[in-house]
């Protein structure tokens, strides 16, 4: 595949990508300007939550990709639909139990979290709020797996779109027209979620229907064929751990910095944000190439796979390399856009360089995500996350005691490379091991 085709599939996903922080500024913005002081906080620390619980189940979207790529790439339109479907019933019902277990996760949450009882009440009250659109929450991951596996990524990013709009629309009516604070950017949330949702579900039926019909629109003994769920379960179950992994990792790096002072954790903290932006970037050329994958799978052609991996690494190498590029000549000019307070700008100037490295090292580890979500080599990618995890942990206990913030750096960007040659030689032993016909 060239250039220009890659490019055309992965800019939506980006796009698409990007919605998500700046939705979260504006909604900053709205409860920062026209709320009390403690709905900002509520709002920081219910989001927290809220995301920690709901990227748990990312796996509905990245397991989802594969089996509906390489359904696709086999031309077994009912296999297609069959699984698209028994992702969004798992979707469904995992959402229905995360809302109907709403009250002891918040609970739970409030009683190992810091915060004074006026903002806890206000997160009490938002992630409450939150729960209620949980199943439509997940729906859409899953729903985003399965366009991804289909390379209809336009698709994806006018949903976003849509999404974004009706959720902006939805908070300022909630917060400016009926003041209620940080419980109107939840409920707007919510609503907003469950009619994209039904409106998402409604069109991938459509798009079902008008395929035709070879055996009818879902497959129902093999929907519930033992085989198939324990298969399904066991990639969605590896997704998961390696996701609990790489959460535990980004949790280390914090929970370090904040043992060196407030003002080393603000400085790491500002060089985060364009670590997850740059990924917003990377990760769209890694959802193309779970696509190609996975397709070329589903016709066990081999040559395919590598090639794609190839065309799609190196424009994320070219990628990372420029955002590293941004980041380090125009890093310090967004040091003042993102805090005014002068010995946080002076201890995030130390760090620049490492940020660079990071994103720079970064992308190998993209790719290689991309790749083994798309062929279901899910298992490789767990355990090449926890042993990373164990990496980053011993590498944090040796540098960080020699070279403090520089050594919990250079653990993280350890942490990354890892994970990236880790899967890169595994991928290399499979290829080794095929045929010489393929």
């Amino acid at each position: 595949m060239d250039t220009y085709s890659i490019l055309k599939k992965a800019w939506p996903l980006m796009l698409s990508n990007i919605t998500v922080p700046l939705l979260g500024l504006c909604d900053a913005a709205m409860i920062g300007h026209f709320a009390a002081p403690k709905d900002l906080a509520a709002l920081a620390l219910g989001t927290f939550i809220i995301n920690f619980l709901f990227w748990s189940f990312g796996f509905l979207r990245m397991g989802t990709t594969s089996f509906v790529a390489q359904a696709s790439g086999g031309q077994n339109l009912l296999a297609l639909r069959t699984h698209s479907f028994r992702a969004l019933a798992l979707a469904l019902l995992m959402g229905g139990v995360l809302f109907l277990l709403r009250e002891p996760l918040v609970s739970f949450a409030l009683a190992v979290t810091e915060g004074s009882a006026a903002v806890k009440e206000s997160v009490r009250a938002y992630v409450s709020a939150a729960l209620f659109g949980a199943p439509a929450t997940l729906c859409l991951f899953a729903l985003q797996g399965i366009w991804i596996g289909l390379q209809k990524t336009t698709t994806i990013l006018w949903l976003h779109g849509l999404l974004g709009g009706l959720n902006l629309l939805f908070n300022g009516m909630f917060i400016l027209g009926f003041g209620w604070g940080v419980e109107g950017v939840a409920y707007g949330t919510v609503l907003a979620q469950w009619l994209i949702g039904i409106g998402g579900v409604v069109i991938l039926v459509k798009g079902f229907q008008s395929q035709g019909d070879d055996g009818g629109l879902i497959d129902w003994a093999h929907f519930f064929e033992l085989i198939a769920l324990k298969n399904t379960l066991q990639v969605n179950s590896d997704i998961f751990i390696r996701t609990l992994a790489l959460m535990g990792a980004f949790y280390l790096f914090v929970n370090q910095g904040a043992e060196f002072g407030d003002t080393t954790l603000a400085a790491n903290h500002l060089w985060l944000q364009w670590i997850s932006l740059s990924a917003f970037f990377l990760d769209g050329f890694a959802y193309v190439l779970e696509a190609m994958a996975g397709e070329a799978m589903g016709r066990n052609d081999w040559k395919a796979i590598r090639t794609s991996f190839w065309a799609t690494t190196r424009l994320a190498f070219a990628a990372s390399c420029l955002i590293a590029l941004l980041l380090y000549n125009f890093g310090p000019w967004s040091l003042a856009l993102l805090t005014a307070h002068e010995p946080v700008q002076l201890m995030a100037r130390e760090y620049i360089g490492y940020a660079a490295i990071y994103v720079v090292c970064s992308f190998l580890a993209f790719q290689m995500d991309g790749l083994f979500l798309g062929t279901g080599w899910s298992r490789p990618l767990m355990i090449s996350a926890v042993l990373g995890l164990g990496v980053f942990y011993l590498a944090l206990k040796l540098l960080s005691q020699w070279s403090g913030n520089e050594g919990l750096w250079g653990a993280f960007i350890a942490f990354v490379v890892f994970r990236g040659i880790s899967l890169a030689l595994v991928f290399r032993a499979k290829l080794t091991a095929l045929p010489s016909r393929h």
